[in-house]
This record gives C-alpha cells, structure tokens and sequence, in this order.
C-alpha cells in the first residue's frame, strides 16, 4: 500500500470517528448516565492508547479540540459541577505525560527556546492566580477562570511525543480532517434550521447549546446565524492554503489527492483548492464572526506584505493568491445562495444576502452583542485603572447592564456580574495587570521571531522547502488571532492555546 492511500485511509478513519463521536453525543444527550458512561468510556480509551503511544493520544486530545468549542461534546454533572470530556482527556494525558518522563528519564520542552519566555508567562499566571485569593475574590470563580490556561501544559507532552518530522503527519490529517467536518457541520446546521426541520428551542438545538459546541441565531426572513466557535481553525486552514500558493508548491490541505492534481494549473488557483476555498468560506459567512471578519483582513494584508517584501514573491504568485481570495468569497456566497434556494420554504436565495448584509453593516449600531461589548467597556476600564499594574488576580467579577438576550433569558433585569469579557486583552489586564499582558505578548512575540526567521532562513537557503508555506499559513494566523482578541477571547481559551503549543512546536521543527 502507497503512502499517499494509507494517508487518506487514516483521515478518512479520523472523520469517521468524529462523526461517530457527534452522533453518539447527540444520542446520550437526553440522558446524563450515557454521556457519564462514554466520558468515562472515552478518558479510559485515550489513558490506554497514550500510554502504548502519545502521540496517538494527543492525536485524540487535539481532534477534540478542533471541533467542539468548549470541550464538552460528552460531560459528567453533579452538584453544579460538570467535568468535561476535554479535563479528561487533559487528566488522562498528564498521567501518561509522567509515565514517559519517567521512562524516558528527561523532559524535552526544558530546551525549548520558548521555555524562558513560556516560563514567564506561567509565573504571571500563576501570580494572577494566588492573587485572586489576596483580593479575596471566590475559589470557584478563580479556579474557573483560570483553569482555561492550564492548557498551555499541553506544551511538555507534545513535545515529549513528536520528535520526529513524520510525525507531523498524524496532527496534519487530524487538522484536515477536522477543518472538513466543521465546515460541512456549519453547513449541516444551517440547512436543517433552515428548512425548518429543527427549530430554536428543539432537542438538536439544547445539544448544541449544551455542549457549547455554538450558537444559532434566528435572523430575518426565517435564516440563522451558525457560530461555531471552533470556526476560527477555518481562518487558519484558508491561510494555510494561501500561502501554499505564495511560496511553495507542496500541498498539504488536499495532500490526499495524487500529485497529477498539482499540475491542473500553473497560474490560476488550482480548480479544487478554488472549490475547497469556497467550501470553507461558506461555512465562516455563516458565522457571521465580524471578529473572524476582521482578523482575517488583517492576516491577508500581513500574509501579502510579508511573504512580497521579505520573502519576495513574485508579483504573478500574489495576483493568483488574490484571485483565490475572490473566487474563495464569491463561491461562499454562491454556495450559500444554492442551499437557501433549495432549502429555504420561500425559496428565495437574495434573503441570504439580505441577512448578510444586516449583519455586518445595518445591525452594526443595534446589534445586542455589540451593545454588550459597549455595555462592559466602562466598567472595565473604570475597574481596571485601579489596579492595572499587578490586576486584582482571576476570578474577578464586574457587574454591568445589557440588552443581549442571551443574557435576558437568565437575567431579565439585564445586569450580569461575571468574570468573563468580551475585551480578551482588556481581561488579561484586569486580572493579571499590565506586567503580565506585556510578558504574554512577549511570549507571542518570541513565538513570531522565532517563526519568522525560520521560515526566512529556510526559503532562501534551503533549495526544496517542503513546509515553509506551513509556518507561514501560522504566522498570519498569529497576526489574525491578536485582532481577534481584542473583541473576542481566543487566547485565554484552549483554542487559542491549543493553536500556540502546536506553532511552538512547528516553530522549531526542522524542515
């Protein structure tokens, strides 16, 4: 058996697990002693597989993470509290983490270049963390809010694991095959509320709410918003595939097809990268992210400038990145109208585009969750320039008034008192002070050197370089997540953190 079949046997096993493990969730979600069973079903799967062999286990660990927003596709409640299928799998882990350290006698990630500066950001952490109790704030609401950055341990294993560079192969198809069921779920999602087979309210909806797998929204002319949350890899794969028509011309997004397909053509995008493109497209429109929006602008822009000023791409490779931006967009949008058509009761495929259009231009003054953004911005800074060198530690709260409704449906007076904000960088401030944001931001900037002269060094002084559009589909991605969050939280969330263990390894993987 080629290499090339047993890759794709090994993705499409990946998305058949995926597919199984949805539908399993959605099955046990009526009852809380399935979903317990198969979290523990699940935990106990992943201790045995990571300790025959990590990386298969991290393979587990991160395909989770790429599809299911808040980790909580199957969950353990009692007493108020839930213990998610992803605090499993991070428990099952870290006990097989201390078995190969021990076997193995040696902790990799200590020579890490980013270890220093991963190392200072850890001790903020850890100080925002103990200071939550000298500003007496709640254990529950500290640990809460902490716990999301306990991720960044994710960092030891994986290195403990992937030494070799074949090994990226296992996380690669992981990805790919991730980002594919994202899509065609947002897809899935939308055609079904669409067409009115599931509605606001039903069984198929409180899953999706539930698990915190996303939101959907009712929007004008019986259409709906799909949000998912693990959206933001789509940005990441469109980059990604970007770039590979920049600087090289490998392909790793559609690495499963022959190589005779890399010949289509040798100026325009390739016909089925166009296609994917527009596949991905489609599902991000649907989010209807004006952050995702946004960040991506600003990734595309750096991607462009970077890759033509210090990498000196040619002027032909960026027209043909530029038309594939276009066409990505405008299939989107084609692929949108079609299925509205069909599935749309009214049939009329211009309602798409009026719900696009009100939601990115008409809704922006109006909109509830921007008013909520607006709504905790005063209080923030108000609270915040109190204590802005050292912050007051996690599990600070702050009340505030809002008219977002999925907020009145719990609080009809619409004040809420919470210690998670909109503003991510306005919330690493409050809670571990201006000191600790500058040393995440150094973090992320000694993740950007060290990527970026990399990837410099390899394209200029290396005559095949098989992943250099890689690093730089991450180092857009880099610049699109920091503009991210400024409105939406990524980077204190296992998503962001997830994406920056693999750029650290990725940024000193060799060739």
């Amino acid at each position: 058996m080629t290499n090339r079949r047993k890759h794709m046997k090994f993705s499409f096993l990946i998305f058949g697990l995926i597919l199984f493990a949805e539908i399993l969730s959605f099955l046990a979600y009526p009852s809380p002693l399935a979903m317990a069973i198969l979290l523990g079903i699940v935990a106990a799967v992943v201790l045995i597989i990571s300790i025959i062999d990590l990386r298969y286990g991290l393979a587990v660990a991160f395909t989770e993470l790429f599809i299911s927003g808040f980790g909580q596709l199957f969950y353990f409640q009692f007493s108020g509290f839930k213990l998610s299928v992803r605090m499993a799998i991070f428990i099952a882990i870290c006990l097989s983490f201390i078995y190969f350290i021990i076997k193995e006698k040696r902790v990799i990630f200590f020579k890490s270049r980013l270890f220093k500066s991963f190392f200072l950001l850890c001790l903020f952490l850890l100080f925002g963390f103990f200071r939550g109790f000298w500003t007496e704030q709640n254990f529950k609401d500290i640990f809460f809010d902490f716990n999301s950055f306990i991720f960044l341990f994710y960092f030891f294993p994986f290195y403990q694991a992937f030494k070799k560079k074949e090994d990226w192969k296992i996380i690669g198809r992981v990805f790919s095959s991730s980002i594919f069921w994202i899509a065609l779920k947002t897809l899935i999602i939308f055609i079904l509320f669409v067409s009115g087979f599931t509605t606001i309210g039903s069984g198929f909806y409180k899953w999706i709410r539930d698990t915190g797998a996303g939101e959907i929204t009712l929007l004008n002319n019986g259409l709906y918003r799909v949000f998912l949350q693990s959206q933001i890899y789509l940005v990441l794969a469109w980059l990604i595939m970007a770039s590979n028509h920049l600087i090289s011309k490998s392909n790793w997004i559609m690495g499963a097809f022959p190589k005779s397909y890399r010949q289509i053509s040798s100026w325009l995008p390739k016909k089925l990268e166009a296609l994917y493109g527009a596949f991905i497209f489609s599902a991000l429109i649907l989010g209807l992210s004006r952050s995702f929006a946004l960040g991506l602008a600003v990734a595309f822009l750096f991607l462009m400038y970077f890759s033509i000023i210090f990498l000196r791409s040619q002027t032909r490779q960026a027209v043909r990145v530029l038309i594939l931006a276009i066409l990505s967009i405008l299939g989107g949008l084609g692929l949108i109208f079609v299925l509205t058509y069909i599935f749309h009761p009214k049939h009329n495929p211009f309602a798409a585009f009026s719900m696009i259009y009100n939601r990115s231009v008409v809704s922006v003054s109006g909109d509830a969750a921007i008013n909520t953004r607006y709504a905790e911005l005063s209080p923030l800074l108000n609270v915040i320039k109190e204590r802005w060198f050292f912050g007051y530690g996690f599990g600070k709260k702050i009340t505030f008034t809002t008219s977002d409704p999925r907020f009145l449906e719990n609080h009809p007076d619409g004040v809420i008192q919470t210690y998670a904000f909109e503003w991510g960088w306005l919330d690493l401030i409050l809670k571990i002070g201006v000191l600790g944001a500058l040393a995440f931001i150094y973090f992320l900037w000694t993740i950007f050197i060290f990527l970026a002269k990399s990837l410099r060094c390899e394209f200029f002084k290396l005559n095949n370089n098989s992943d250099g559009f890689l690093k730089l589909g991450f180092l857009s991605f880099l610049a699109a997540l920091i503009v991210v969050h400024i409105f939406t939280p990524y980077l204190n969330h296992p998503l962001g953190l997830g994406w920056l263990v693999l750029t650290g390894w990725i940024t000193e993987r060799k060739k």
